[in-house]
């Protein structure tokens, strides 16, 4: 992104979610223990070139917000009360940013739009930036169809129409003044920004097409698909291992659908520096190194200060072990109580152990399982494998 102008977001987050009949509302439904608008603020976060994010919530709240944004160091946001309408509250982040310094750009996104990569939203801000408004586009998936009481009369050429999704961005001067212009009906009845951008500025939008995980939460039905796309994105697993890893790492890419998997080595109590979420260590034997090797990656990603988009999951996969000689009650107590010390920093720890005829492929399911469904409630089981 060019250097040469500033970058704001705002965040409309103050719906009722009335379609979704939820409460609280949908932008307050949890997924891996945070809300969804953390994977929005999460996606505009992670752009250096984003300067600030306003994020407007109904006053009710305000405080649990403020308190998660903390905790998590989100320190580009700052959370302001929002308006009864979304325009009413985009309105609000508008005279926010114009109370400081305001960006020269401003993006609209809505809070349960969880996924936006760097290149749509930096070419939509490029085009803004040029053209004074700039928006995406998707094909329609169905005919629309006009009624008239109840009977068909008209469909309409999907061809010369789309769909209209965020991100949207603006000129900062040119959203401002449309909605300084804007009417108490603009501001109860419309949805679309680049509209009144139209109407009250005479700017032509420009229209980029979209990719198609732009979609929004809207009904219950999609919160299931959002939690696998969120997986999908944003699984990152490092696999400290010996030389037979390398079959679990084909199998765990084949069933996982993500190729965010690096081999790294761990001998004894010395883990390399560890990256991602989602840890599995191969051990020939069972050994004191387990509690040492997860103390590491926990107080590594601590120092790295990283803001944790999914829970983090440990997995202990100790292969080869004989039977009459492994004591599983206090392999299962020890790793019980190494679960317990974790689970309040959000760290969930799962173990299999696989006996001497057990093989690796009849453990690549089960680690692919626990990897996906990283529940934090079966944290501290020890599973075993073979007879």
């Amino acid at each position: 992104m060019a250097s040469d102008f500033s970058v704001g977001v705002i965040l409309p987050a103050s719906g009722t979610g009335e379609r979704m009949g939820l409460s609280p509302p949908k932008q307050f439904s949890e997924m891996f223990g945070k809300p969804i608008f953390f994977y929005s603020i999460y996606c505009f976060h992670r752009f250096d070139w984003v300067k600030t994010i306003m994020l407007t919530v109904s006053k009710d709240y305000i405080d649990g917000v403020r308190k998660l944004v903390a905790d998590y160091n989100l320190n580009k946001v700052t959370v302001i009360e929002g308006g009864m309408t979304r325009h009413r509250s985009i309105f609000k982040g508008i005279q926010a940013f114009s109370a400081r310094s305001p960006p020269d750009v401003l993006i609209i996104h809505d809070a349960v739009r969880l996924f936006v990569t760097n290149e749509l939203a930096r070419n939509v801000v490029l085009s803004a930036k040029k053209h004074g408004a700039a928006g995406v586009m998707r094909p329609l998936v169905s005919t629309v169809i006009a009624i008239e009481s109840n009977f068909l009369e008209e469909s309409l050429d999907r061809n010369r129409y789309w769909a209209s999704e965020m991100p949207q961005a603006f000129q900062f001067d040119v959203i401002k003044r449309a909605y300084e212009q804007s009417t108490d009906y603009d501001f109860d009845y419309g949805t679309e920004c680049l509209l009144l951008a139209t109407k009250y500025t005479g700017v032509k939008a420009h229209i980029l097409e979209g990719s198609d995980d732009l979609w929004k939460v809207t009904y219950i039905k999609d919160l299931y698909a959002a939690e696998g796309m969120l997986k999908a994105h944003y699984i990152q697993v490092q696999l400290f291992g010996t030389e037979s890893s390398h079959l679990l790492v084909l199998h765990l890419e084949k069933h996982l659908k993500s190729r965010r998997i690096q081999v790294s080595s761990a001998t004894g109590n010395n883990v390399v520096t560890p990256s991602g979420n989602t840890f599995v260590f191969l051990h020939r034997k069972i050994s004191k190194d387990i509690g040492q090797q997860t103390d590491m990656v926990v107080k590594s990603l601590k120092c790295k200060n990283h803001i944790p988009v999914l829970n983090c999951v440990v997995i202990h996969v100790f292969t080869g072990v004989d039977k009459s000689t492994c004591d599983v009650s206090k392999l299962n107590t020890y790793l019980s109580g190494l679960s317990n010390t974790y689970q309040q920093q959000n760290v969930s720890i799962y173990s299999l152990l696989a006996y001497k005829d057990s093989r690796l492929d009849e453990i690549s399911p089960l680690v692919t399982e626990l990897i996906w469904e990283r529940k934090s409630v079966f944290s501290g089981q020890l599973y075993i494998v073979g007879s």
